[in-house]
This record gives C-alpha cells, sequence and structure tokens, in this order.
C-alpha cells in the first residue's frame, strides 16, 4: 500500500500563476514559479555571447544572477521574469606565465568567496553586491608547484580552506590552502605540499573534506584502489594509506 504525501507552497500570485501539472521550481524564499528547476526550460531566458567560451563554469549567486568563468574571463549574467538576459561586470583574469588563464575548476568557499582553479594557479575572487548587481573584485593568484597537465582536485575543508590533491614529478601529492585577506588584498596561503604516494600516478584520483582538518584522497588505477585519510595538524598534513578488497570501490577508515 502506497501513500500519498500532499504539500502547500505559496507563491506570488500578483506575478504568476500556478496551474495543475506545470513543472515548477522553487526560490530561497520556499515560493514556487513555474519552471523547470536548475534547468533549462524551452529557453524561457537567453543570451547570444559571441566571445569564445572555453571550459566555462556557472555557479548561482540569487535568484536571478549567475557568476560565470571561462578561459581568460570572468562575468556575471542576470535574468529576469521577462525572459530577458543581460551582461553585467566583466573581468579579464591574469595571465598563468604567458597564456591566458585556463579555467579547471570554480569553487565557492563561503559568501560571496570564491576560488577559480586554473592550470597551476589559484585565483580568489570576491562577488560583491552593488546597487541591484555584482561587482568582481579579484584578489592575487598563486603559483603552485605542479604539474600542469595534472590540475589540482579540491574540496572545501571549512569556509577558509579547501583541501587539494594533484600529481608532480610522477607522485601524488596534496596540500591545503587557505583564503586571507578580503577584496583586491585577498590571497591564498599553500603550506608545503606531502606526497600521499610515491608509487606512480593513477588513472583517476580525488578528494573529498570532511572537517576542518581531516579530508579524504581515493585513486583508482585498473589494477589496484587506494584511499588515503589526511589530517592535518600544525598546518602539515599527514596520511595514512588503507588498501580495499579486491574489486570492491576504495574505502577509507579513520583514525
Amino acid at each position: 500500500m502506497s501513500k500519498v504525501y500532499t504539500y502547500k507552497f505559496p507563491y506570488l500570485a500578483q506575478y504568476t500563476s500556478i496551474k495543475a501539472g506545470m513543472p515548477v521550481s522553487l526560490d530561497e524564499e520556499g515560493n514556487i514559479w513555474p519552471g523547470a528547476g536548475f534547468t533549462l526550460y524551452r529557453d524561457s531566458s537567453y543570451k547570444e555571447v559571441t566571445d569564445e567560451m572555453k571550459h566555462v563554469k556557472v555557479r548561482r549567486l540569487d535568484f536571478d544572477h549567475v557568476f560565470v568563468v571561462y578561459d581568460g574571463y570572468a562575468t556575471i549574467f542576470q535574468a529576469n521574469c521577462h525572459g530577458e538576459t543581460y551582461q553585467g561586470n566583466t573581468v579579464e583574469l591574469p595571465m598563468e606565465g604567458t597564456e591566458r588563464f585556463r579555467v579547471r575548476e570554480l569553487v565557492h568557499l563561503s559568501g560571496y568567496r570564491y576560488i577559480i582553479v586554473g592550470r597551476t594557479t589559484l585565483l580568489p575572487v570576491i562577488v560583491q553586491r552593488k546597487d541591484n548587481t555584482f561587482k568582481l573584485n579579484v584578489g592575487t593568484p598563486l603559483e603552485m608547484n605542479i604539474d600542469e597537465d595534472r590540475f589540482p582536485h579540491v574540496d572545501n575543508l571549512d569556509n577558509n580552506t579547501i583541501a587539494l590533491e594533484f600529481e608532480s614529478n610522477y607522485q601524488l601529492k596534496a596540500a591545503v590552502a587557505t583564503w586571507n585577506g578580503e577584496g583586491r588584498d585577498a590571497y591564498m596561503s599553500f603550506t608545503k605540499a606531502f606526497v600521499a604516494n610515491a608509487d606512480g600516478v593513477y588513472a583517476y584520483h580525488g578528494v573529498a573534506g570532511m572537517n576542518s582538518n581531516k579530508f579524504i584522497i581515493a585513486a583508482w588505477t585498473s589494477t589496484a584502489s587506494r584511499a588515503w585519510t589526511a589530517t592535518i595538524g600544525w598546518w602539515q598534513p599527514r596520511a595514512r594509506c588503507t588498501t580495499p578488497r579486491r574489486r570492491t570501490p576504495a574505502r577509507a577508515r579513520g583514525w
């Protein structure tokens, strides 16, 4: 026997109407609106962009603004309930050596603080609300000593810190980066990387933050799966390796 649950959600009747069977989404105030949530629904709003946009990463800022980064640039897009979209403040990202900044990942740290991960660079960015839009403040880039073709995998530890794992000199390494300062004075500090595995690189590896002082690294090849639990003491990580049973996913045991 199945149960049917019924819930009532508010909506702003003066702006929209809701009919039975209509796809809807929730806003941050708990109101429902027409249209599928977190997807494009019948191209309800779009903006034609003529610039080349490679390696695009997108993060939601509020109900009608998104933060978009792509190779060389960061920008803000605003959409309204009339199907109109506007491109706002756009900034050029600093060069990585002699090449255009190549976006690998966009990390939301806390509030309006974001970290753009490049080939070998961490770039702090503050997205500040100004009037009815947002302003982008780019901080000081941090150069990391890692292999360029093996970009770092990152995950949040807390509101100020991220864990990174990456390949360097055919070794799997990990480190911790911390946000410092605000606005254009923001910068990332980087702990000395430790070697999680010196036996070679893996076909796939990733990192998962557990809390402010612990994270897990998992790695896999066709012949072996391993996981390491890293604990931060005096900001110097150390790791313990656990080897799962054959043909099972990588698991990590606690300390």
